[in-house]
């Protein structure tokens, strides 16, 4: 399936900011993670975090369930992203990029899975104020 590489700024917005906190390390809780390499966007999971955040905007409900039932992975390999670990942030009503890592940075579970060493691709998308983070690593 072609996918878009053309990706709007606040993709890229949290990208870089995901990225300045896993260069830093954090503190998950009470959980200590050392800083990790930064991650890249992939195409297909930028198409399956904006594909999410669409269908939480149309039916006004957050969730890692998509209405259809499906899950964060099944929603990455229906993207045609072929992965070995697949993890999801998602949020609603966060105003901006900056506010919405911080509010997953201040989640310890949330935080785990910005901070894990094995995933190094992202994609992220962005309805109506619900964002979806997809953390991944190909197989």
């Amino acid at each position: 399936m072609p996918v878009s590489t053309d990706y709007r700024p606040e993709v890229t917005r949290l990208l870089a900011l995901v990225n300045v906190e896993r260069a830093k390390g954090a503190r998950c809780g009470a959980l200590v993670m050392p800083p990790v390499p930064p991650l890249r966007l992939e195409p297909h999971l930028v198409h399956a975090a904006q594909l999410h955040s669409d269908d939480q905007a149309a039916h006004f409900a957050m969730g890692h369930g998509g209405s259809d039932g499906s899950s964060p992975g099944v929603r990455a390999t229906r993207a045609g992203y072929e992965w070995s670990v697949v993890a999801e942030n998602v949020a609603w009503n966060q105003p901006t990029p900056e506010v919405v890592v911080q509010a997953w940075m201040d989640s310890p579970g949330h935080c785990e899975n910005i901070m894990r060493s094995e995933v190094s691709e992202l994609g992220a998308g962005e309805t109506d104020l619900f964002w979806t983070l997809v953390f991944a690593a190909p197989r």
